[in-house]
């Protein structure tokens, strides 16, 4: 199960560099609003995605998860955020780690459902429970990061 997730890893941090490199390269087109939308949206569902698949990958304590993935998250959103100006820094930056914190918190109710009271479930449920979400989180990706390359289109 382990290879699962260190290749939905991959997967998603190849999908978010590809992107960031045509938007980098189409980076003069942009408005500033627009600039804003791809820096929250891009930071946002990456590093949820990403600290979700962190989450299920390193069986650390939630504190380092959570600070793992809001590091990541960071730096990402800051990266996408600086293709244009300085306030959509701000807004990626943001949208990074809120992005990472929850995709953290996600993962750690996947693993165990009774930290927000809901009730145990087998572990047979729980890996079916992880593994879709993480297919659902990767699906999640592509289909973002493909709007936001179709956007540049029209």
């Amino acid at each position: 199960m382990e290879w699962l997730w260190v290749s939905l890893l991959l997967l998603n941090v190849t999908v978010g560099y590809r992107s960031y490199r045509k938007l980098r390269r189409k980076r003069q087109i942009f408005s500033d609003r627009f600039a804003m939308i791809i820096a929250m949206t891009s930071s946002m569902v990456l590093t949820l995605v990403i600290g979700l698949l962190y989450s299920f990958i390193f069986p650390l304590s939630l504190f380092s998860t959570s600070v793992y993935a809001v590091i990541t998250g960071a730096i990402v959103g800051i990266l996408f955020g600086s293709m244009v100006k300085m306030h959509s820094v701000l807004a990626g930056f943001s949208g990074g780690t809120s992005g990472g914190l929850m995709g953290a918190m996600v993962g750690a109710v996947a693993q165990d459902p009774s930290l927000c009271g809901l009730p145990s479930a087998s572990s047979m449920n729980i890996a079916s429970n992880m593994m879709s979400m993480g297919i659902f989180g990767t699906f999640l990706t592509l289909l973002s990061f493909w709007l936001i390359t179709y956007s540049l289109k029209v």
